[in-house]
């Protein structure tokens, strides 16, 4: 019945009564011209609600519910033009083309989205150019993207998704037939489209012919189509060759697409596919020996021959052994030929020290339980004299940190080893970062890091391509973390991109097989179902009361519980939706408490789960914090350190991280399953380095600031070699004065920048440019681990360059108040007569630091800065006569030394030296104008502070909070 509001205002419209249009609307022939206007105007009306974007009053979000209470109004009203009879043509391609957009952006309905694109097509006398888009709708139905959703988001019959596969496939090779590809850019996403089709049902040849007409562009001079599309050609043409077992030939196809040197295919904003890194991971992963990258960082750095992290208990003599050959004993489980002593050859080879059956030193590694080895997990005993070196692990791990050790006690110079006996273990068990950089393995073992939850080479959209060279790369990039006992999980974000329904099996299969593939290679497993997990997939929330708690906990242990029967070695780590707690934002349609519960009641107690502390981006934990998560949980946490850095989460490299501040004693001992960062890697390589110690010996960490710095510094000297420390800690604490620019999590310019000497800021530029360049002279991966090192300097080479033309910040909504407020006060203090007299207000001096001072709007003017000089332009009274000048102002500090002023009327001085203001109080400065001395309309009014200012010394400052040019009656 909605349909008579609408026949109510046609009605009203044209003059035409209810009952007649009533009858009318069920009758089968056309509507009058004047009727079709009108409904026309309804379809735009409903066109306009359909689409409409409305925003929260800050601008930044949309308001989704008066978002659905606009969308809901258009479609109402698209039913009531549905209902009336005798529609034209001309009108129901309108009105369908409106449901198309109703059944995609109001509520997603492929099938009603289907219906209303053939009703379009039925219409005979459908213009040629909306058929052709019809055609196209209907087709793009059947395309990759759109069989993804099908599959996996709505979950529709396999018969349907199969019949659109095939008329997809139809229509795209129509499309592209007898046209050429190089002068017709836009048909390689249609070639791609058709390759992945066929790719995807396993129709090899197929795929590659479409994939090889696009690659081949890469030759053709002149080709129009982009580097991106080649690039997914290359990649996709390499997964055919992983299938078809060519592992050279995938290899050669990334190496052909590296060779062009494309810009831009790495990088997900340009290209959100990023051909480019997969062929670059393959170039540099897929081939028969990892060994040699784990020298390409040459660690150890400087050691001075003892192990890092510091040992729990060390006994370290002045002897030394001079190494020219050693051999090997091991074990069942460590052979000669295992990775660890691979990685003492690999790394004595560099110092010049020869392996050899009969070299008089051994290198002896669990040929027997030493009784000083410690039963700690990741324990070691190691024991080095002059013929050989013992080492006795207490498990796998310990052993491999027992090898890592002793090479870190070898001068790499000298070949010499320093004789000691050696008790090591961590203290807390997990130890790792969430980036991911080719040659993390090998900081890792120089760190004694074991926790690694890859970001950097990842699954992120179900909307991509599970390329088989994605598998490959993994395969290659997980064996040494897995030959050396270090835990490997592979992120995977697909749960919740674009809302798979967790409900269904289809889904349960498509993450199965995924996560049977990464253990197979050793990986361990992951869901990750954090920020975007709400609103729930539609099919999902038709459930368990529109929550997550139970849907979510069962698939992840179901995952597990399935992948672990067949791979019993394999671990889990989950990250839930909420993964902060216990205080902080509660705002799902979940409680908090609700989804704990599911974890406590649903997951296998060895399942790791991730907590970033009370908020997403905190720093401290307390006591009851960490309790309430293992009582909520049933588990410890997997601490997820989001933010790591002194400087709004930043970190500048070279300085200490208060790692065991944030967290209360016995924490890394007692109460945490283990510690990541979330940090990239190399990016974040000097940071994650002392970390390594804090959390393998916290205690030594927290006892003192004088230990921290003692960490730092052999973290640098191992991670750089000597001397990269020196040179990079006094200017990394010379940027901390850039710290008044941080914002977010970065810098931006604010009113500080008109505090600023141009002399200092040119010699803390020397200094810290200065520094970096001779620590990159010691080392050329030294900016590279620096983190944000790079953000104040490049903020401060930005204020050296706008120092002379300084942008504004009057327009700041927090002054506008007390700048309208000064009006008054000047009538009130000065005797303003608006009439006839001229106002200075604070931002009409030009240009200094708007502040509020004492409740008032002002000014802040500083000698040798951007604010040196405040000048206010005018036109004077029409009235001719003497006038008096009232500058109102204050000082900025109170000592007893005062700052020295200016002041010009135009190029005439009224006053120069100390300003006569005071610091408790605004005060006047009066000055005697005659209208002789103005010039005509152009006049001006300047104040100078030529105080003098040392460099780095503290500045004499006033303010300026308005002035008055009052004409003078008798």
């Amino acid at each position: 019945m909605k349909h008579y509001s609408l026949i109510l205002i046609l009605s009203l419209c044209m003059g035409i009564s209810c009952v007649s249009l009533d009858s009318f609307a069920k009758d089968s022939h056309t509507l009058k011209n004047d009727d079709q206007t009108a409904v026309m105007e309804q379809l735009k009306s409903a066109k306009e609600l359909i689409n409409k974007e409305i925003f929260t009053r800050d601008k930044k979000n949309h308001d989704k519910k008066a978002e659905a209470k606009a969308h809901a109004e258009g479609v109402a009203k698209l039913d009531e033009i549905e209902a009336i009879a005798g529609l034209s043509e001309n009108v129901l391609i309108e009105l369908y083309q409106l449901r198309q957009v109703q059944f995609t952006k109001v509520k997603n309905d492929s099938l009603k989205y289907e219906e209303y694109t053939r009703k379009i097509l039925d219409i005979p006398s459908c213009p040629e150019s909306v058929k052709a888009k019809a055609q196209k709708d209907l087709a793009d139905l059947g395309g990759p993207w759109r069989v993804m959703q099908a599959l996996y988001v709505y979950c529709l019959p396999e018969d349907l998704i199969n019949q659109r596969i095939q008329a997809f496939r139809k229509y795209a090779e129509e499309q592209i037939a007898d046209k050429d590809l190089s002068q017709n850019p836009d048909l390689a996403e249609t070639y791609h489209a058709l390759a992945r089709s066929y790719w995807e049902s396993g129709e090899n040849e197929k795929a590659e012919e479409y994939a090889l007409a696009v690659f081949k562009q890469k030759d053709i001079q002149n080709s129009k189509v982009q580097p991106g599309r080649i690039g997914d050609a290359a990649v996709l043409l390499a997964s055919i060759e992983v299938r078809r077992g060519n592992r050279d030939k995938a290899r050669q196809y990334c190496q052909d697409l590296l060779d062009k040197n494309y810009q831009r295919i790495s990088n997900s904003r340009m290209w959100y596919s990023v051909p480019g890194v997969h062929a670059a991971k393959a170039v540099r992963h897929i081939k028969d020996d990892y060994m040699p990258d784990l020298d390409n960082m040459k660690l150890p750095g400087f050691t001075d021959c003892k192990p890092y992290p510091q040992p729990q208990e060390p006994e370290y003599t002045d002897k030394y052994t001079q190494l020219k050959s050693v051999r090997f004993e091991g074990n069942s489980e460590f052979p000669k030929n295992h990775p660890v002593f691979r990685l003492v050859e690999l790394k004595f080879k560099r110092y010049g020290i020869e392996i050899a059956d009969n070299a008089p030193f051994t290198i002896k590694m669990n040929t027997g339980r030493h009784p000083s080895t410690p039963e700690n997990s990741e324990g070691y005993y190691l024991e080095i004299n002059e013929k050989e070196a013992l080492i006795s692990g207490n498990d796998f791990l310990g052993s491999v940190w027992g090898v890592v050790s002793f090479i870190q006690c070898v001068d790499s110079e000298s070949a010499k080893v320093r004789n000691c006996k050696i008790r090591d273990w961590p203290v807390t068990p997990l130890r790792g970062c969430s980036g991911y950089g080719d040659n993390l393995v090998e900081f890792a073992l120089f760190n004694k890091l074991n926790f690694f939850f890859n970001q950097g080479y990842y699954f992120l959209d179900a909307g991509l391509p599970d390329l088989d060279i994605i598998y490959e790369n993994l395969k290659y990039i997980a064996k040494p973390f897995v030959d050396f006992g270090l835990e490997f999980y592979v992120a995977d974000r697909t749960f919740m991109y674009p809302k798979l329904s967790l409900t269904s099996d289809r889904t349960f299969k498509y993450h199965l097989d995924r996560q049977m593939k990464l253990a197979s290679y050793g990986a361990n497993i992951t869901v990750v179902l954090d920020d975007s997990r709400y609103p729930l997939n539609e099919i999902d929330a038709e459930v368990d009361d529109c929550k997550g708690c139970q849907i979510d906990n069962q698939y992840v242990q179901k995952l597990y519980s399935t992948v672990k029967a067949k791979y019993p070695d394999v671990k889990m780590v989950f990250c839930p939706t909420y993964y902060w707690g216990p205080h902080w934002r509660d705002t799902y349609i979940d409680t908090r408490a609700e989804y704990f519960k599911g974890m406590k009641t649903y997951l296998d107690p060895e399942i790791k789960v991730f907590w970033s502390g009370n908020q997403v981006r905190g720093y401290t934990k307390t006591e009851a914090q960490v309790q309430w998560f293992i009582d909520s949980a049933g588990r410890k946490p997997m601490v997820w350190q989001n933010a790591m850095g002194p400087h709004i989460r930043m970190n500048y490299g070279c300085e200490p991280i208060n790692w065991t501040g944030w967290h209360y004693e016995g924490f890394f001992e007692n109460d945490c399953e283990g510690y990541m960062a979330n940090s990239i890697f190399p990016g974040g390589a000097l940071a994650l380095a002392h970390m390594a110690e804090a959390l393998w010996k916290p205690e030594f960490y927290r006892e003192s600031a004088e230990n921290k710095e003692n960490v730092l510094q052999r973290a640098t000297d191992n991670l750089c070699g000597q001397g990269v420390y020196e040179v990079l800690r006094p200017a990394v604490k010379a940027l901390y004065y850039m710290d008044k620019y941080l914002w977010s999590n970065g810098m931006a310019l604010n009113k500080h920048l008109f505090e600023e000497s141009l002399e200092e800021l040119e010699e803390l530029y020397e200094t810290v440019s200065t520094a970096m360049e001779k620590a990159k002279a010691i080392n050329p991966a030294a900016q590279l681990y620096s983190h944000h090192y790079g953000v104040p300097v490049g903020k401060l080479k930005e204020l050296i360059q706008i120092f002379n033309k300084p942008r504004s910040f009057y327009n700041d909504e927090e002054y506008k108040k007390g700048h309208e407020a000064n009006l008054k006060i000047a009538e009130k203090e000065a005797g303003l007569n608006t009439k006839q007299d001229l106002f200075g207000n604070a931002f009409d001096f030009h240009i200094g630091k708007p502040m509020i001072v004492d409740k008032r709007c002002a000014v802040q003017y500083y000698p040798k800065s951007p604010s040196v000089k405040g000048v206010w332009k005018f036109e004077p009274p029409e009235l001719s006569g003497n006038y008096e000048l009232k500058i109102c102002g204050r000082l900025g500090q109170e000592e007893a030394e005062l700052p020295n002023v200016l002041i010009k009327l135009n190029e005439k001085m009224l006053y120069e030296g100390p300003a006569k203001f005071s610091a408790d109080g605004w005060t006047f400065m009066d000055f005697k104008i005659s209208w002789d001395e103005l010039n005509g309309k152009e006049n001006q009014i300047s104040v100078e502070n030529i105080s003098p200012r040392e460099k780095w010394s503290k500045p004499l400052t006033y303010y300026i909070n308005y002035a008055v040019l009052k004409i003078i009656t008798e």
